[in-house]
Parts: structure tokens; C-alpha cells; sequence
């Protein structure tokens, strides 16, 4: 059964999810490249070290929370299929799972992760699977600049077609920075939502790590 023409999907560790998060999904479906988008958090990443003990079920909660507005306004979804399968959660195995629920899928990806992005698990796969729509911030020229080329050498060279997506909302934070300041008890309240903010401490998640 099909779920939508035009699927997005957006993955990641999201440990903790922050407001760039959610800016970048926002501006994914205010573009309308898509019908329908999948948030989808990942069990064990391949390309990140396990440095952190947080749950797959408090990230799950965290994210419900950071997007029951944008839930509400559009067809977004929390998707757990990643979290089930108790694997390294490689996003080629995914893509496999939702195409044949869809026309065409747009996976939606960080500028640092859409400069490795080839040297991904069968990446060569991946490419025929979707197209890859990366962020692109009002950064500095250089980076703009290695992201244009980055897009040119994907196209020459596996015939990828990838596409910009401008960002409104600029967060120059990562998870990890975040993690760090709630570690040192500093304030993030200017970078996670709050509903977030108050079941990270309820559940005192990042204080010992």
C-alpha cells in the first residue's frame, strides 16, 4: 500500500533533537518537494561512535515531543523502523524497506553528512534509490562552495542528482555541543524545544555521561 508520492526522509542519532532539527524539517516540507515526511532515529549508527548511553525509547519520546506541533500541521511521522531491528542501522536497508510505498523518496541530509555521503554503505545503491537533498546554510563561501562541488562530482560520477535545500532557521550548535553544556549544567533552552528540555531533566538524561 503506498503512503505517499513523494516520501522525505529524515535520519539521524538526534541525541538530544534540537531546533535545527526541526527547522531543517519545516523547510523540507515548506518546500514541496514532498508529501509526506518519516523522522527516523537510528538504533546503532555506522558512522558515529557510541559515546553517549541514552535510549532508543527516551530519543523516540524526545522526538514525539519536538514535533507534535509540526505533527499536527503536516503529515509527519515518527517512524521506529530502525529501532526495531536491533541491527547497525544503514540507511541503504531502509530506503529498500519504504520504496515500494512510494513513487520517489528525497533523503534529507546535514551538509557534513552530504560531503561523505559516497563513502556511505553501498552507496552506489543508496543513489538509485533516492535523491538527496542536503541543508545548506548561510554559511561562509568555502563551505558553500565545497558543497557545489560535492553535488557536481556526485552527478559525474554516479549520475546522482542531489538538491539544496536554504534553511531560515540557522542553529550553529550540534547535538553533541548540546550534550556538553548539559553535562556542565549550562543553559540550552535557546536550542531545544521546551517540552524536551523538561523530559531531559525528568528523566535526568545527560547529567552523568
Amino acid at each position: 500500500m503506498k503512503i505517499a508520492s513523494r516520501l522525505g526522509i529524515f535520519g539521524g542519532t538526534f541525541s538530544p533533537v534540537h531546533n535545527g532539527h526541526v527547522g531543517a524539517a519545516k523547510a523540507f516540507i515548506k518546500s514541496g518537494m514532498i508529501d509526506k515526511l518519516l523522522i527516523i532515529p537510528t538504533l546503532i549508527p555506522p558512522h558515529k561512535q557510541q559515546i553517549h548511553t541514552i535510549s532508543a525509547e527516551h530519543r523516540f519520546n524526545m522526538l514525539k515531543l519536538a514535533f507534535e506541533e509540526l505533527r499536527a500541521e503536516a503529515d509527519v511521522e515518527i517512524s521506529d523502523y530502525e529501532l526495531q531491528k536491533d541491527t547497525v542501522s544503514y540507511t541503504v536497508e531502509t530506503l529498500l524497506h519504504y520504496r515500494p510505498y512510494c513513487d520517489e523518496i528525497k533523503l534529507l541530509c546535514g551538509s557534513d553528512m552530504f560531503l561523505s555521503i559516497d563513502t556511505w554503505y553501498h552507496a552506489d545503491e543508496l543513489f538509485q534509490l533516492c535523491e538527496i537533498v542536503y541543508e545548506k546554510r548561510n554559511g561562509s563561501i568555502e563551505e558553500s562552495e565545497r558543497l557545489t562541488e560535492k553535488s557536481e562530482q556526485l552527478f559525474c560520477q554516479y549520475g546522482v542528482k542531489s538538491t539544496p535545500l536554504p534553511l531560515e532557521q540557522i542553529i550553529n550548535i550540534s547535538s553533541s555541543q548540546i550534550r556538553e553544556k548539559l553535562i556542565h549544567g549550562k543553559d540550552v533552552s535557546a536550542y531545544i524545544d521546551a517540552k524536551v528540555l523538561n523530559y531531559i531533566k525528568g528523566h535526568h538524561l545527560y547529567a552523568q555521561l
